[in-house]
């Protein structure tokens, strides 16, 4: 697998991998109204009605990518906000294959919140 290609498929979460991709074979939609070749996920082209085949790309209008964020929170951005020059996540995943240059600043995301959170509690 490409560097590009773990990229692309490390923004789910473990569980829904394992669920919803059978590498080199099938995918089933998350709504589970379609099963499509394994080829077609992050084809750039929207095969499911819920935009669970474009994780990593901004092909699907209602499409979410995963930010796993590690050091901070995870989040769902909208998947027209992948590969699109802003960095959204603080791990860098959503600009896998764009040429902005992301830095990883999820931990010291997480320092400011900690910091913040405890000059509001006193």
């Amino acid at each position: 697998m490409s560097h590009i290609q773990h990229l692309q498929y490390c923004s789910l979460t473990e569980e829904a991998y394992k669920r919803f991709y059978r590498e080199r074979k099938s995918f089933l939609c998350i709504d589970g109204s379609k099963l499509i070749p394994f080829e077609q996920v992050n084809d750039d082209y929207c095969d499911c009605q819920d935009g669970s085949d474009e994780p990593g790309t901004a092909a699907c209008p209602n499409g979410r990518f995963y930010c796993i964020n590690l050091g901070f929170h995870p989040q769902y951005i909208p998947s027209s906000r992948v590969n699109d020059g802003i960095c959204d996540c603080c791990d860098a995943s959503d600009e896998y294959n764009s040429h902005t240059r992301c830095l990883n600043t999820c931990r010291s995301v997480h320092s400011r919140a900690l910091i913040q959170g405890s000059r509001r509690c006193s």
